[in-house]
């Protein structure tokens, strides 16, 4: 997915009260992807959901992580569940392999609202 709105970059501001979602009816998997700006020796991202409750945006509760140098090939270095995210909307800390990569694929594979854009507070990674 592609987006122009300016509000997309609340994702990366460090802000946890600002928040950005998906287009409501986004269809499953929604991808969040962003480029870095340069490579990154990465080892983890962490996800916080969007912490306005009485937004239409869902939680990610079901995810893939994927890197690339490229914004071509693909490797995915994480995936799985955000355990109890929804009963309790923290920062989500996820480690793998170090790796190499420039660009960051965030794939939503499922929400709390089935029908709702996924929504984000910040996304960031983890550097070594």
């Amino acid at each position: 997915m592609s987006t122009d709105a300016k509000s997309a970059y609340q994702v990366l501001d460090g802000n946890p009260a600002t928040s950005w979602h998906q287009p409501k009816g986004q269809l499953m998997p929604a991808d969040l992807l962003i480029d870095l700006g340069k490579e990154e020796n990465l080892a983890g991202f962490r996800y916080l959901p969007a912490q306005n409750w009485w937004e239409e945006a869902s939680i990610i509760t079901h995810y893939q992580f994927e890197v690339s140098t490229d914004n071509t090939t693909w490797k995915r270095v994480s995936e799985g569940e955000f355990s109890n995210i929804k009963n309790s909307p923290v920062w989500q800390i996820k480690t793998f392999e170090p790796t190499k990569a420039r660009y960051i694929k965030l794939r939503a594979l499922k929400n709390t609202q089935e029908g709702s854009g996924s929504g984000y507070a910040e996304v960031d990674v983890i550097t070594q």
